[in-house]
C-alpha cells in the first residue's frame, strides 16, 4: 500500500508547515512489509529541501526503509545522499532511488519501439524501417501484432531507452546522428508529433498506433542498391525461383494483420505501404476500401514509391482521406536516374513527378526520399533544385547497406573537391554529409564496388565510367 505519494517540489508552493502535517498524517504504529511511502522529484530541489524533509522523518520516527524516492534526474543522489547520512548516521542507507523518465528526456527516446510494428514481405516483425533484426521464430503466420509488441526483444528495445541507452537494433539512426540532425529517430517529431507527445512511454503493454506494412516484391525496377527480397524486376534476372512474392496476409481478412485491424481500429493513427512498389499493387486497396467503410479517414496514409506509376484508381480513393503523404525514391535526374533504377525512362518519371505536383496539397504532402550513394553524391543539388521547382521536400537518407555503395568507399585524398561542394549546398542535409566525410574513415571496398558494378553493367549493357565520368576519375585514381 502506498501511503504517500507526492511530488516534494510542490511544497516550494506550500505554507512551511504543509509538509510537516502531511508527514504525520502518514505516520504509523507499525507498517506492513510491501508499504510504500512515495516521494517524487521531477522538479529541481535544493539542499535545505530535503534537509527539512528528513529531519521531519528523523522527529516523526518514520522507518526510512519504507521510503522511496522516484525521479528523473541522475544527479540526485548527489543532493540527498549526503543529507541522509548526516541525519542518520551508522544506519544503512534504505532509500531507493528508483529512476523514471516521467517528465525528462532521454536523449535516444524514439516513438517507434512504443506505437509501431513494422511487417516485412516475408510477414516477419521488427520495430521500424531502418531497425536491425527480426524476431525469432515469430511472424504473422504464428504471432499476433500485440504478442510482437510485447516480446522480449521489442520489449528491451524500450527498456535500454528509457536508461538513454542505445540499443544495438537502432545502431542505423545513431550513425546517422553522428554526423546530422536527421535520422528516422528524429524525424519522428516532424510525422507524428502528437504521438512523440502524446504517448506513455511507462505503459508496459503501449498501444500499435503506427503500422509499416510491405505489399510484396512485386516491382518494375531493378534499382542498384536494392535486392530481389524487395523487387521481383531483380529476382527475374538472376532467375530465381518464386521470383514475385505477393503476401496473403495483406488482403486475407482471416490474417493476424486484419484481425488487429477490426480489434484495434481505434487506437490506429498512421500506416505506411512499402513495397516492392506499392503503387503497382491492388491487393492493398482492401484495406483503404476498409478504412473509408470505417469512415477512418483521419488514419494518415504514407507511401513510398518509385514514381514509376500514377494509378488514378488508388489517387481517388486516397483523396477522400484527411492526410497522405507520398516519398518518391528519386536518387539521381536523366541517364543517372536510369542506370541507378533501371527499368524506366527518366522523362516517364519526370512526367509523372508533374502529375502528382497537381494533387490537391491540403491532401497530399510529396517529397524526395533520396538515399545517398557514391553514385549520386556529386549530384544531391540537382535533386534540391527539382524538389524547389515542383514543389516537393527533399529527404535524404544516407546508405550504410549495401556498403561497397557507401560514399566512406571514396578515398580520403580525394574527398576535398566533393565536401567543397556539398558545403556550398542550398539544403542543410547535404551540407551535414561534408561533415560525415571529412570525419568518418575510408572502407576500403572499392574492390567489391568494381566487382559487382562491373558484372552488373555487362548483364544490363550499361557503363558506370561512361555514366559517371567524375565519380569513375576520383575512385579509380587510388
Amino acid at each position: 500500500m502506498i501511503y504517500f505519494n507526492s511530488d516534494i517540489g510542490d511544497y516550494y508552493h506550500q505554507k512551511f508547515d504543509k509538509m510537516y502535517y502531511d508527514l504525520l498524517d502518514i505516520k504509523r504504529d507499525s507498517y506492513q512489509p510491501d508499504d510504500i511511502i512515495l516521494i517524487k522529484s521531477y522538479t529541481y530541489t535544493e539542499y535545505g529541501l530535503w534537509k527539512h524533509f528528513f529531519r521531519i522523518i528523523k522527529f516523526l520516527d518514520i522507518p526510512t526503509f519504507f521510503i522511496h524516492i522516484q525521479t528523473d534526474q541522475n544527479e540526485l543522489a548527489e543532493t540527498v545522499l549526503p543529507i541522509f547520512e548526516d541525519i542518520f548516521p551508522g544506519e544503512d542507507i534504505k532509500i531507493k532511488i528508483v529512476s523514471s523518465r516521467k517528465y525528462s528526456t532521454s536523449h535516444t527516446l524514439c516513438v517507434h519501439p512504443f506505437n509501431n510494428i513494422y511487417i516485412d514481405n516475408k510477414g516477419k516483425y521488427k520495430i521500424c524501417c531502418v531497425s536491425k533484426g527480426t524476431l525469432d521464430d515469430a511472424d504473422i503466420t504464428n504471432t499476433s501484432l500485440e504478442q510482437a509488441q510485447l516480446s522480449e526483444k521489442f520489449s528491451s528495445v524500450r527498456e535500454e531507452m528509457l536508461k538513454s541507452k542505445k540499443p544495438s537494433a537502432c545502431n542505423t539512426c545513431w550513425m546517422n546522428e553522428r554526423f546530422s540532425s536527421v535520422s528516422t529517430r528524429t524525424s519522428t517529431d516532424q510525422i507524428f508529433p502528437e504521438l512523440t507527445y502524446g504517448t506513455d512511454y511507462e505503459n508496459g503493454s503501449p498501444d500499435i498506433r503506427t503500422l509499416d506494412l510491405h505489399t510484396g516484391n512485386v516491382c518494375n525496377l531493378k534499382c542498384r542498391i536494392c535486392s530481389p527480397e524487395h523487387s521481383s524486376s531483380w529476382a527475374k534476372e538472376l532467375k530465381q525461383k518464386n521470383a514475385v512474392n505477393q503476401p496473403s496476409w495483406i488482403s486475407d481478412t482471416s490474417s493476424h494483420l486484419w484481425q488487429h485491424l477490426k480489434n484495434k481500429l481505434k487506437t490506429l493513427k498512421y500506416i505506411t505501404f512499402h513495397g516492392g512498389e506499392p503503387l503497382l499493387d491492388r491487393k492493398h486497396y482492401a484495406i483503404i476500401d476498409y478504412l473509408l467503410e470505417q469512415n477512418r479517414t483521419d488514419i494518415i496514409l504514407h507511401y513510398n514509391t518509385n514514381g514509376t506509376v500514377y494509378p488514378k484508381i488508388l489517387l481517388d480513393k486516397l483523396s477522400k482521406f484527411q492526410q497522405v503523404k507520398l516519398s518518391f525514391s528519386i536518387d539521381n535526374t536523366g541517364k543517372k536516374f536510369e542506370y541507378e533504377r533501371h527499368g524506366k525512362s527518366w522523362d516517364i518519371v519526370y512526367a509523372n513527378l508533374q502529375k502528382f505536383a497537381k494533387l490537391d496539397r491540403r491532401i497530399f504532402t510529396l517529397e524526395f526520399h533520396s538515399t545517398v550513394t557514391i553514385f549520386n553524391i556529386l549530384d544531391l543539388e540537382d535533386l534540391v533544385d527539382i524538389c524547389h521547382n515542383l514543389d516537393y521536400n527533399p529527404y535524404f537518407n544516407l546508405l550504410h547497406s549495401p556498403a561497397y555503395y557507401s560514399i566512406l568507399n571514396i578515398p580520403k585524398a580525394q574527398r576535398s573537391n566533393i565536401i567543397s561542394k556539398l558545403k556550398n549546398s542550398s539544403n542543410e542535409q547535404v551540407k551535414n554529409f561534408a561533415v560525415y566525410l571529412t570525419n568518418e574513415k575510408q572502407l576500403n571496398l572499392l574492390d567489391d564496388f568494381w566487382s559487382i558494378t562491373l558484372d552488373k553493367d555487362l548483364l544490363r549493357n550499361e557503363n558506370f565510367k561512361m555514366t559517371y565520368p567524375e565519380m569513375s576519375a576520383i575512385i579509380s585514381n587510388v
